[in-house]
């Protein structure tokens, strides 16, 4: 959760149409860093991302965008991203549709539908308030694989976040 100050009421739709156009680009998803707990360096959230589907929300206010995309260790897998925009507040999604598998062991770490990410943000008072959750619900091997699999699932839901909230950050100081 975080709270970021907006002065001027009427940049609240400017700051809430850029980071619609921020998620909206899944390309640049490739380029968010993500630090490694386990390897202790910094590597891409992914790798790798192809659109397969774009449709545009009825309303015209957002989109569903569906990808193939790569994070090292895992293989391959097709996630939905849902955005929409309205009346001050912007709404994000994200869930995985493929198994997550991962590669070196060769085990389905997560089940479709079990990796799904939400973003809200809107506007109250003097500022905008954003929320952001993740949750992973991972097959570990019955505990084997718990130690890394629960920090690089959870540390790249933090990443995500923390692209997103300095996405807000520089729109805001531009006033």
């Amino acid at each position: 959760m975080a709270f970021v100050p907006v002065q001027d009421t009427a940049k609240t739709e400017s700051i809430l149409n850029l980071i619609a156009e921020a998620l909206s680009d899944v390309q640049g998803y490739v380029n968010i860093p993500y630090w490694s707990k386990q390897q202790k360096t910094t590597y891409a959230l992914f790798d790798r991302m192809e659109v397969l589907d774009r449709k545009a929300r009825e309303a015209g206010n957002g989109e569903s965008i569906e990808v193939r995309q790569h994070m090292e260790p895992f293989d391959e897998f097709r996630t939905r991203y849902n955005y929409s925009l309205e009346a001050g507040a912007l709404r994000f999604s994200a869930v995985n549709l493929d198994h997550i598998v991962y590669t070196y062991q060769h085990f389905r770490a997560v089940a479709p539908n079990n990796m799904v990410w939400e973003l809200y943000i809107f506007r109250q008072d003097d500022g905008l308030y954003v929320y952001g959750i993740g949750a992973v619900k991972a097959f570990d091997l019955f505990g084997l694989f718990r130690d890394r699999l629960e920090p690089s699932l959870m540390g790249r839901v933090e990443a995500f976040f923390t692209y997103i909230t300095r996405k807000i950050l520089p729109a805001e100081g531009n006033k």
